[in-house]
C-alpha cells in the first residue's frame, strides 16, 4: 500500500434541506456515475465518463489525475449529469509521493458544476464555475490561520473567482482542518450527499440557503505546481434515496474538526435557476484510525 504506517477510514457529508417535492431518478442512469475495477471497457475507454490531462487509468487502482511530477493536471468528468436532488456520491481517493519531506502539492477538487472538463487553474479546472467545488487542498499558499491538509467548500456563481492567495477562503461557504487525509496506507472513503434531510455525521460546516443549477456534472480534477502528489480516485458510487432514507445515515464521530463558516452570500442567489427553496448544507467529516504494521510503496 501507498505512503505510511497508518491509515484513515473517512466520510465527508454535504446536505441540504428542501422544501420542494422528491425528483425520481432512473436507477439504470445513476449507476452510469459510478466508477470501480476494472475502470476501462473493451475500447479502453470508461464509458459514461472522460478523463484527460495528464490523468491515466491504472487498471489495478483506478484513475490518477497527475503523477508525482511538478506542473501537471487532470481531470475525471461524467459525460450525464447528477440527479437534481436527493444525491450522494462516495468515493475513495490517495494523495501522496515518494517525499518524505514537507514540499509537496497542491491537491484536488470534487465538483458538481454546470460545466464540464475545461482545464484551469483551479485544482486543474476552470474558474467562475456554477455550482459546488469542494477542495482538498495539501499546500498553503497564503497566511491563513488555518491547517493544512484543508477541506473548503465553495459556490460559484459563474462570477466569483477562486482566490488562491487565501486558499478559497475568501470565496468559501465554509471549511475544515487538522484531518491528515493525505499520505495515507489505505484510499480515504469520503461522501458528499445532497438531501432533504439532515444527517447525524459529525459537522465539519454548514451553511444556509444553498442551491445548485439544475444540471450539474460530477467531476475530479488534481493541479500540481513546482510541489507535486500523486493523485488518485480508486471508487466512485453514486446513488438516490428518498427522505427515510437519509435518516438512517449515521457513522463514526472523530476528534472535533476546526471549522468556520463563511458569511459570504453574494454569489447564493445568482444561480440561474433555482432547486431549492430554502436549504441548509452539512458538511461532516468522520473517521477512525487503524494502524498497519508495515507502509509499503510503488515508487
Amino acid at each position: 500500500m501507498l505512503f505510511n504506517s497508518r491509515f484513515i477510514t473517512s466520510a465527508f457529508a454535504i446536505s441540504s434541506f428542501c422544501l420542494g417535492s422528491l425528483a425520481r431518478f432512473d436507477s439504470s442512469e445513476v449507476s452510469k456515475l459510478s466508477l470501480d475495477y476494472p475502470y476501462i471497457d473493451e475500447g479502453f475507454q470508461i464509458t459514461n465518463w472522460d478523463f484527460g490531462g495528464s490523468a491515466i487509468v491504472d487498471t489495478s487502482i483506478g484513475v490518477l489525475l497527475t503523477p508525482d511530477l511538478p506542473h501537471r493536471r487532470g481531470h475525471l468528468w461524467s459525460t450525464r449529469t447528477l440527479p437534481k436532488d436527493n444525491w450522494i456520491v462516495e468515493f475513495d481517493f490517495l494523495i501522496g509521493g515518494k517525499k518524505v519531506d514537507y514540499l509537496f502539492g497542491d491537491g484536488f477538487a470534487f465538483w458538481a458544476t454546470a460545466e464540464r472538463a475545461t482545464g484551469g487553474p483551479v485544482f486543474g479546472s476552470r474558474d467562475y464555475f456554477n455550482g459546488l467545488g469542494v477542495f482538498f487542498d495539501t499546500y498553503k499558499n497564503g497566511r491563513h490561520d488555518k491547517k493544512i491538509p484543508l477541506v473548503v467548500g465553495m459556490l460559484g456563481d459563474g462570477k466569483t473567482p477562486y482566490d488562491n492567495q487565501s486558499d478559497g477562503l475568501s470565496s468559501s461557504f465554509a471549511s475544515c482542518s487538522n484531518y491528515e487525509y493525505r499520505g495515507q496506507v489505505n484510499p480515504v472513503k469520503c461522501r458528499v450527499k445532497f438531501s432533504i434531510e439532515g444527517s447525524t455525521y459529525l459537522d465539519c460546516f454548514t451553511a444556509h440557503n444553498i442551491t445548485l443549477p439544475e444540471d450539474v456534472y460530477l467531476g475530479f480534477t488534481a493541479l500540481t505546481g513546482e510541489l507535486s502528489d500523486v493523485h488518485q480516485i480508486s471508487r466512485i458510487e453514486t446513488n438516490t434515496f428518498d427522505s427515510s432514507d437519509a435518516e438512517k445515515m449515521t457513522g463514526f464521530k472523530a476528534p472535533e474538526p476546526q471549522v468556520t463558516v463563511s458569511n459570504n452570500s453574494n454569489f447564493t442567489s445568482s444561480f440561474v435557476k433555482l432547486l431549492l427553496v430554502s436549504g441548509v448544507f452539512a458538511a461532516a467529516f468522520y473517521g477512525y484510525k487503524l494502524y498497519a504494521s508495515k507502509s509499503s510503496k510503488r515508487f
